[in-house]
This record gives C-alpha cells, structure tokens and sequence, in this order.
C-alpha cells in the first residue's frame, strides 16, 4: 500500500491488513501505545479516573511506571482487570469495558493479538458512533482520526523503517522491496551537539506535540528531505507513540 493509497483508505482496512505484518504485529509496545491512542479519541466520553487509567498504561507499556506507585493506582487496575476477568459486563459501562480490555493488553502485552486490537477498536468506533452492540465491525465504520494515530505510531506500516546497525542511519524501505531510501544519518542526529534528539526527547517526555514543528526544522536544517516524515511534524496529528520520535529515540 503506497502513501496515497493509505491516506485515502479507511482505519478498519488499515487495520485488517497491517496486523498481518510481522514487523507491526511483533512490536506489542507500539501496538499498546496505539490502542491507548484509541482510547483517548473517546476522552470526552470517559471520566478523569479513566484518562488516568490510560496514562498509565502509556507509561507501564514505557517502562516508566515507578516501582513505588502509589498502591491505590495498583488497587484500580488490579480491582478492574479481576472484575472484568471475573464477571466480565457485570455493573460495567461501557467506558469501563474499554478501558478494562485496554488495562488488560498492557498488563498481558507479551501476549497481545489481533482480538485485543480489534475488541479495543470496535469499542471506540461504537462508543463515538453512539452505538450499543457490541458486534460492530470497524471495516463498516470509517473514523479518520484512528487513522490519523496509526500514522503517527507507525507511520504508513508498508513503508517500513530501517536501522543501519553500523552507522545508526534510518531508511525507508516499502515491505517486500530491497530498495532503500535514505532518511536521516547518525552523523545528522548528532549535529549541533545532538540538538535533534535533545528536541525529540523534551518532547516524548513531556508530550510537548506543539513543538514538533520546531524538531522539523531541525531535521531540514540537517539535512533531511524527506517530505512525508517533515509535513507529520509540521502538521501532527501527534500521539505518544509517534514513528518520527521513536525513530530518532529509539531507532525504530
């Protein structure tokens, strides 16, 4: 699937299709972040107790849950996942099955699959649609801002991202081609004192999106023409999670 052809495709397809890439169905941390994206599409929907349940699970999927967790934070995910395990539906709203199925990927995310995405998915689109049964397809419904937050965590997933082990240099690579395009070296991040990756991390770590526009022009500045990579900074939508970042963080 080109850049074009994704753009144009609605989130349901997307999803169908991309599950069935080992690189995106291997990488249970970005599928994690993008099932918390999900969720907080509906954040108008849920209560602050939920949007704090969801960071949450952004930051135990981060490695970045503090051992010392205030127990009552640890009481309301363990109290929620034995109940929905227990007596799943029983007393719970509709929210609360959301954010349970969302708790219970990032608690058990080793183990994730393609039922904990499409159960999480179709609960959002039914939650946003007004909708009750619990047996809506995502491929009926197209919502173009779960697209928006699958090309931000992925990016277009048939455009995969290559590591150049030696050199740390990140290349495009669309899936089943040899050919590579090169995005941004080692040498570049490194510029300036490292100045792109101090941007890139202030912003991942305080979720600063508003500043992605800035890390774009660095990036320019350095020497990146890629056009594509350049408009999602300028132009977001961003979630935690986002391809850009973890490309230059991380490597990804």
């Amino acid at each position: 699937m080109d850049d074009e052809e994704f753009a144009s495709a609605d989130a349901g397809a997307i999803l169908l299709r991309m599950y069935s890439l080992t690189r995106v169905s291997h990488d249970k941390r970005k599928v994690c972040l993008m099932l918390c994206a999900f969720c907080r599409l509906v954040s108008d929907l849920l209560s602050i107790y939920h949007i704090r349940l969801i960071r949450t699970c952004e930051l135990r999927v981060d490695g970045k849950l503090p051992a010392d967790t205030h127990p009552s934070a640890r009481a309301s995910i363990d109290t929620y996942t034995a109940r929905y395990t227990n007596q799943p539906g029983s007393g719970f709203s509709d929210q609360d099955t959301l954010i349970n199925n969302l708790m219970l990927a990032t608690l058990s995310w080793g183990m994730i699959d393609w039922d904990f995405v499409r159960r999480i998915a179709t609960r959002v689109v039914a939650l946003r649609r007004d909708v009750r049964s619990r047996h809506v397809g995502i491929d009926r419904y197209d919502m173009p801002a779960m697209r928006d937050v699958i090309a931000c965590v992925f990016g277009n997933p048939w455009r995969a991202p290559v590591e150049d082990g030696l050199l740390a240099n990140k290349w495009w690579r669309p899936v089943g081609s040899d050919q590579c395009t090169l995005i941004f070296s080692g040498t570049m991040l490194e510029a300036n004192a490292g100045r792109i990756i101090s941007i890139a991390k202030t912003i991942y770590e305080g979720k600063d999106f508003d500043s992605m526009p800035i890390l774009a022009d660095a990036l320019e500045e350095a020497g990146c023409t890629d056009q594509k990579l350049l408009d999602h900074c300028r132009k977001g939508p961003h979630v935690h999670g986002c391809h850009v970042l973890d490309m230059i963080l991380q490597g990804r």
